[in-house]
């Protein structure tokens, strides 16, 4: 991975001005802060962060209120300033691979989310309620956590398509992902689940391998699926 000089990077981000650009990507910069002059961005629609050394992000981030897509994965971070619950236009959120202790309880006001992940943070034990409110979401992405339970509220998330649970700390599966009608991918691999429902046998991917299971053979033609019967 080849790491910008700062002048590099504060050039991307003058030419990003000068252009009124509405992408602005300084990934795998090294960056421990970022640059105040991203502050001014305010046509930014999607800024890539991703890969740097960042242990905290800026309260004016949430002035960037056109932001659609915010990449913040593989930093340093242990918790998210309350200033992004204003980006009321953000469609996409990753923020795997931190340091979070917790998902934020005000994730629910970004009503607009279509992707949200909180992966590979290791000490996140819950999932806020207000999650549940994101009705949009398509893609859910929480594996290699330390969750433990999925409150049933979860089946309010009518369009999620891809669940990705793995690696984590549950022991049972809430019935209520029945009424998650176009999930297709969910995987609930590396957990101590002993019984799995029929009803995942509907679902196209589905990995519930590593898992003391008593899985019914009525799974046994769901792809992915290589426990033994």
């Amino acid at each position: 991975m080849t790491i910008l000089q700062p002048q590099h990077v504060l050039f991307r981000i003058a030419q990003a001005a000068s252009h009124s650009s509405k992408t602005l990507d300084i990934s795998q910069c090294g960056l421990t802060s970022i640059p105040e002059s991203v502050r001014s961005l305010t046509n930014l629609r999607k800024l890539y962060l991703y890969e740097n050394q960042l242990t905290a992000l800026p309260d004016w981030i949430g002035e960037l209120s056109n932001l659609k897509i915010l990449h913040l994965e593989k930093n340093r971070l242990k918790s998210i300033p309350d200033s992004i619950a204003s980006l009321s236009s953000l469609e996409v959120l990753e923020a795997g691979r931190n340091r979070f202790n917790a998902i934020p309880d005000w994730i629910g006001t970004l009503s607009k989310l279509r992707i949200l992940s909180f992966d590979s943070n290791l000490h996140i034990t819950t999932i806020p309620e207000s999650l549940f409110s994101l009705i949009r979401l398509r893609e859910l992405y929480l594996f290699d956590n330390s969750i433990g339970f999925i409150p049933n509220s979860i089946g309010q998330l009518k369009n999620l398509e891809i669940l990705l649970l793995g690696s984590n700390n549950l022991s049972v599966i809430p019935s209520s992902i029945s009424e998650l009608k176009k999930l297709q991918s969910l995987y609930l691999n590396s957990n101590y689940i002993t019984t799995f429902p029929d009803f995942l046998s509907s679902i196209k991917h589905l990995d519930i391998s590593d898992n003391p299971s008593s899985k019914p053979c009525s799974l046994r033609l769901v792809s992915k699926l290589d426990n033994g019967c």
